[in-house]
């Protein structure tokens, strides 16, 4: 679509062992060239728990001595863990050949995750 260029990734992701759960991902997003040298990438990408979650929650811990207290083990909320982040970043071609990829990601929903993820990335064809 001329310098806009959209595009829809979906995907399985398969957990072999028995404390993850399997996940439907899907991607959707744009790449925009904002000149001959400079491409701009957003997305919204996902991961959807499959079934029940797998993760036991342990129950709570009840005490009676020295003195009568319950105490919760775990602050994990006991529900799904499905995740939504944001991504945008850039791509700027160099006059020597490689190209020089940044990216930032940010989480919107779902999961203890940081704040915000910085990549940066040099590639070369050859």
């Amino acid at each position: 679509m001329g310098d806009f260029s959209p595009h829809v990734n979906m995907g399985y992701l398969y957990q072999a062992g028995d404390l993850a759960n399997d996940a439907v991902l899907a991607t959707i997003g744009f790449d925009q060239l904002l000149a001959h040298w400079a491409t701009l990438a957003v997305d919204l990408l996902s991961e959807f728990e499959v079934g029940e979650s797998s993760l036991v929650i342990p129950p709570d811990v009840h005490l009676e001595t020295p003195f009568r207290r319950t105490i919760s083990p775990s602050t994990i909320p006991n529900g799904r863990d499905d995740r939504i982040n944001g991504s945008i970043g850039f791509k700027f071609l160099t006059g020597a050949g490689p190209i020089i990829v940044t990216n930032a990601m940010v989480p919107i929903s779902g999961g203890l995750r940081p704040d915000i993820v910085f990549t940066a990335s040099l590639e070369y064809t050859f």
